[in-house]
């Protein structure tokens, strides 16, 4: 998985993975722009959701989601 963010006024100062749906998956660096998970074992095709919210130096917040 990877994100990407801007903050024409400041700095990005943290991301955070989270997965919404689909076979559970441990994430690893879920904190990073860039995070990654092994594909689980599956019978037939699932589709796995995640969202990426970026905060910035003001504390700001901004969310979008991914579905694989």
């Amino acid at each position: 998985l990877e994100g990407e963010a801007t903050d024409s006024d400041g700095s990005i100062v943290s991301y955070s993975w989270i997965q919404l749906a689909g076979e559970s998956v441990s994430l690893t660096d879920s904190d990073k722009i860039r995070a990654s998970f092994d594909a689980p074992d599956v019978e037939e095709r699932v589709e796995l959701s995640f969202q990426l919210t970026v905060t910035d130096n003001d504390e700001a917040q901004s969310s979008d989601t991914i579905s694989i």
